[in-house]
């Protein structure tokens, strides 16, 4: 299990302030920042089990 949270109290802003000859160019913004992910992950057959059949090599030899 995961949990991801970001911006949480919404504190996240945008200030932009640039300065071109006689003009001043202001940007203030804030954004919808705030999300929650939650993840629940699960793996099927985890342990590792070996083969233990008979395999088709060997047959193949017996023929030859």
């Amino acid at each position: 299990m995961n949990l991801y949270v970001n911006d949480v109290f919404n504190w996240k802003k945008e200030k932009f302030e640039s300065f071109v000859d006689n003009y001043n160019f202001r940007n203030n913004r804030k954004r919808e920042t705030q999300y929650m992910t939650f993840t629940v992950q699960y793996s099927f057959n985890s342990t590792k089990k070996s083969y233990r059949g008979k395999g088709a090599a060997s047959d193949d030899l017996n023929r030859l």
